[in-house]
């Protein structure tokens, strides 16, 4: 592991982490205000480098997803103007036995490869309603349910309990967290 200088900043040339400053004015702890505003200042540029790195890479995203649809917007065009041509035409040209059943089913030419493949006969559900009852009454263990709890939706009493007994809660699968502070820093730099 190698720490290398990038500018003003130390990176671990393996893992690319940000390692420190290279600039050696800045305090070792905070203990005055004005290191506090300075370590505040190099907070919110940060964050300003993290949000307009954020807004480029968010427009080339978009630039490129446009360029993504209309090249889908071509590929569903030329399959559904060429697509049954060039099925016929391929199955047309299968290498064929005396017989003249197909001797393979893939058609290739350098750009695309055309297979057929027989597909078997199977049962699909048309009506969920109706396959629901059938298959209750035919094959049960073919119905899956499922279920989940939200915690959401459990009333204020049945909250009380479970955060008043800590082993109620455990021996019914729960664990209640402590209360505790919460720490946020803002900058005012947000997208909006």
């Amino acid at each position: 592991m190698a720490i290398i200088r990038v500018g003003d900043d130390l990176i671990d040339d393996e893992t690319g982490e940000y390692a420190g400053s290279a600039v050696h004015g800045w305090p070792a702890a905070i203990i005055s205000d004005d290191d506090a505003l300075f370590i505040s200042r190099q907070i919110m540029q940060a964050e300003v480098d993290v949000y307009g790195r954020q807004c480029q890479l968010d427009a080339v995203i978009e630039n490129v997803a446009a360029m993504l649809r209309r090249s889908k917007s071509k590929l569903e065009y030329l399959r559904s103007t060429y697509g049954t041509q060039l099925e016929r035409y391929a199955w047309e040209n299968l290498p064929r036995r005396a017989d003249g059943t197909p001797a393979a089913k893939t058609y290739t030419n350098p750009f695309i490869q055309c297979r057929f493949v027989t597909v078997k006969p199977k049962v699909v559900i048309h009506d969920e309603e109706k396959a629901m009852a059938f298959i209750e009454r035919h094959a049960p263990d073919a119905v899956v349910v499922e279920k989940r709890v939200l915690i959401s939706k459990l009333d204020d009493q049945t909250k009380s309990e479970l955060m008043g007994d800590e082993s109620l809660a455990a021996e019914n699968g729960f664990v209640i967290e402590p209360e505790k502070q919460s720490f946020k820093m803002t900058t005012g730099v947000s997208k909006k």
